[in-house]
């Protein structure tokens, strides 16, 4: 019975425990940092070609309806 008490006793201080991580390197920090500034600028690129390319399309035929896709493309290439 003593030994059912101190396995349980025992699991109840290991459940307790702080989990310790391992700390990430520098380098991984960077790397991380990088991967999300890339996706953020390739983001911004691809709105603002597509805003150019509905501008185009408005200055080609000034239309409402061109108008209305400059209009979008600009709110659209804002988000990034």
């Amino acid at each position: 019975m003593n030994v059912l008490r101190f396995g349980m006793l025992f699991g109840e201080c290991a459940l307790t425990l702080p989990v310790v991580a391992a700390e990430p390197s520098p380098d991984a920090i960077l790397g991380t940092y990088a991967d999300i500034a890339l996706a953020e600028y390739t983001d911004a690129l691809s709105g603002a070609q597509q805003l150019e390319q509905t501008i185009d399309a408005f200055l080609a035929a000034p239309t409402d309806a061109t108008l209305s896709a400059a209009r979008d493309a600009y709110v659209a290439a804002r988000i990034p």
